[in-house]
């Protein structure tokens, strides 16, 4: 009977300790997942803080920008609609807030050196600032070079951008060389 007793328990502390050890593994498993997770979220940290460090020179370069136009615009007003068009250059790059100051100050978005700043934000999928434009007497159907900026911005497939044109009265049917493609 004592015999017996002992395998009893014997067998009860077996199965007590392999339930210990299937709940210890699925706590390492737990803790390795929940590592890796950690990690993964450092790693997306440390990307998202380049991002912000690229964002926040780009917006250096932009302040920097901003404080060039604006000196050229109180020294010399003239030279806003002048080659080489300081508004091209804003939208070339991007810079929505320089872009807005130089049209606030009187910079023409039909003006063409060849193209307008219309067709630079068709052409780089600018919609924000291509909105700016429109909203400061961009004319969606102003040519230069035989194109419009629709045709631009289908060219290089900017759907929104095209579709913001179509809404402000773009010409499909415009008479432009791209049209005839």
């Amino acid at each position: 009977k004592h015999v017996a007793t002992m395998k009893q328990l014997e067998q009860q502390i077996e199965e007590r300790i392999d339930g210990i050890l299937a709940g210890l593994e699925t706590m390492v498993v737990q803790r390795r997942t929940w590592t890796e997770g950690i990690r993964k979220k450092l790693d997306e940290a440390q990307t998202v803080d380049a991002q912000a460090e690229k964002l926040k020179s780009l917006s250096d370069e932009e302040s920097k920008e901003l404080d060039r136009v604006q000196a050229m615009v109180k020294d010399s007003p003239d030279l806003i609609n002048s080659y080489p068009a300081p508004l091209q250059g804003a939208v070339q790059k991007g810079f929505a807030t320089v872009t807005e100051f130089l049209l606030k100050n009187g910079a023409d978005p039909n003006f063409s050196t060849g193209q307008t700043a219309m067709h630079m934000a068709a052409a780089g999928g600018r919609k924000t600032i291509l909105e700016l434009l429109l909203a400061h007497g961009g004319n969606p159907n102003v040519e230069a070079g035989g194109h419009t900026p629709l045709h631009v911005a289908a060219l290089n497939g900017h759907r929104i951008v095209a579709e913001v044109l179509l809404e402000k009265g773009a010409d499909v049917a415009s008479s432009g060389r791209m049209a005839e493609l």
